[in-house]
């Protein structure tokens, strides 16, 4: 929820107003700026061919309309889960290897810091990932 507000809303409206003066004119052309009309008229064109056929469906139209974006918002998210399913068993093998008697407590250190610093690069690169499949699906628009 927080990553899909900032993502659709405040990114834009921060790169609008870093380009322009921010005052009260700009707050009602908050529409424009998050870029909510060009989604609407995907939506209106959808709808419009969902209607010439037999049975049409409203959820088809919106699921066509986004598709894209929900692809482009969701591959991160799912690269994401599987990176934390990873790290679980990653802590799990780490624990069970350092679990035997005969291994010194500095290479359980050093085992312990590398996996945190791996982890730290991973989540913000799937961060910065998901980012920029954003910025490319609003090109692409």
């Amino acid at each position: 929820w927080v990553s899909q507000s900032l993502m659709w809303w405040a990114f834009p409206f921060i790169k609008h107003n870093y380009y322009n003066k921010p005052d009260q004119n700009t707050l009602t052309d908050l529409p424009q700026i998050v870029e909510i009309n060009p989604v609407l008229e995907r939506l209106r064109e959808t709808w419009k061919q969902e209607l010439k056929k037999p049975k049409p469906s409203f959820f088809k139209a919106i699921l066509k309309a986004n598709l894209r974006d929900m692809v482009v918002m969701g591959l991160p998210m799912c690269l994401s889960f599987l990176g934390f399913l990873l790290q679980a068993v990653l802590i799990g093998w780490i624990l069970e290897y350092l679990s035997s008697d005969n291994i010194p407590l500095w290479e359980g250190l050093v085992y312990a810091l590398s996996f945190s610093l791996l982890s730290f690069v991973i989540s913000t690169q799937f961060s910065r990932t998901g980012y920029m499949f954003g910025l490319i699906a609003g090109r692409a628009r």
